[in-house]
């Protein structure tokens, strides 16, 4: 991932020797050369996720001069949008993403998991959930696509709901993970992580970008005008670019790597929340509304509110602490950048899974791809 960027660009180079530095692993030869084995490793993925991706944007950026109007990334790439809108610095993020990884890779366990529930709506899967989890933990985590919701839970509780929709001749895909991503399954890592990102200073972002839990920008951003461009990802000023990277489809934080449609990084990058009238199941989900979870959660709306997000460290910590447990809720945000009246959307980074669930939830919008250095001359025409 990113190895064409490397050849061609400086700037890519100074870009991978920082992201080794600041965490001392070899993240080039991780990326280019593997062992895939290696690679694969949350721990390891998340960090070169996060460089390929930010260097894709800081090329764009020297480049092309673009600028995004608004970015928003899945699961992982949230930390990659923040990153690019000067949210998160740059060491800062690829420590956080590594831990954030080791913490995922050890909260799995060979008894839960994920799944694609395919042809459904979100009110039909939440029932789904409450239909076959009997006395275990099942709940949706990726709300990804029309028709195309992640659900995360025991994997009886799983194989449950995988008859009842042999039943209804639909289907559902298991993710390649092995742990309930972006559900409450996940509140030990949650509250590991939250300490690490207590240490951290957090700065209001450059542009808006769309906060995984509440489908809507991180309060302190300056606002979009209408008709810009939004990079769902960090990115572009003229359209709705997606930084979600192959993370998004509801695994660990791989959506695009080679695990992950595959899982909480990489469905993409997987990490799990729910819609705010569907996640009412019983012991894990809240709804967005409410979010009531130990002694730090709010809901969407108090989050938001000015009374209580006070700094960027208060806002950006919390929210990031609680994607760990709650649903992705992708397809809200990218209708909510399409309220900007987005020119184009550019997804950032290997794969097109990102570009695929937008033109999922919006067929009539322009979105193009940047993952290899070919790319520029075509979205230099199209911006």
């Amino acid at each position: 991932m990113g190895k064409s960027w490397h050849d061609d660009f400086p700037l890519c180079r100074e870009i991978f020797e920082q992201a080794s530095d600041a965490i001392k692993v070899d993240l080039k030869q991780l990326c280019f050369f593997g062992p895939e084995s290696e690679l694969a490793k949350t721990e390891n993925t998340q960090p070169c996720l996060l460089t390929a991706c930010f260097a894709g944007f800081k090329i764009l950026e020297k480049e092309l001069g673009i600028r995004p109007a608004a970015a928003a990334g899945h699961s992982l790439g949230e930390y990659t949008a923040l990153t690019a809108a000067g949210a998160i610095a740059f060491p800062d993020a690829l420590k956080i993403t590594r831990r954030r990884g080791e913490l995922m890779s050890r909260a799995a366990s060979s008894d839960t998991g994920m799944m694609a529930v395919l042809g459904l709506s979100e009110q039909e899967v939440t029932k789904l959930c409450e239909e076959a989890k009997g006395n275990q933990a099942l709940m949706p985590s990726n709300f990804n696509a029309p028709g195309q919701v992640v659900i995360s839970g025991h994997n009886t509780a799983l194989d449950r709901a995988s008859e009842i929709l042999k039943s209804m001749k639909k289907r559902g895909l298991r993710l390649k993970v092995s742990g309930a991503f972006h559900s409450p399954l996940m509140q030990g890592a949650a509250e590991a992580l939250q300490e690490s990102l207590a240490q951290i200073a957090f700065a209001q972002p450059n542009f808006p970008v769309i906060s995984n839990l509440t489908a809507k920008p991180y309060a302190g951003a300056p606002e979009t005008p209408r008709g810009a461009d939004t990079l769902g990802g960090p990115e572009t000023p003229r359209g709705a670019d997606t930084l979600g990277g192959p993370d998004t489809l509801g695994g660990p934080d791989t959506l695009r790597s080679a695990d992950t449609l595959r899982s909480a990084d990489t469905l993409r990058s997987a990490d799990t929340l729910r819609s705010a009238d569907t996640l009412r199941s019983a012991d894990t989900l809240r709804s967005a509304d409410t979010l009531r979870s130990a002694d730090t959660l709010r809901s969407a709306d108090t989050l938001r509110s000015a009374d209580t997000l006070r700094s960027a460290d208060t806002l950006v910590c919390t929210q990031l602490y609680l994607q760990m447990t709650s649903p992705v809720r992708w397809q809200e945000s990218i209708q909510y950048l399409n309220q900007l009246s987005p020119d184009l959307f550019l997804e950032i980074g290997p794969g097109k899974v990102l570009s695929g669930l937008v033109q999922k939830i919006l067929p009539q919008v322009k979105i193009l791809g940047f993952s290899e250095s070919g790319d520029l001359s075509l979205i230099s025409r199209e911006s």
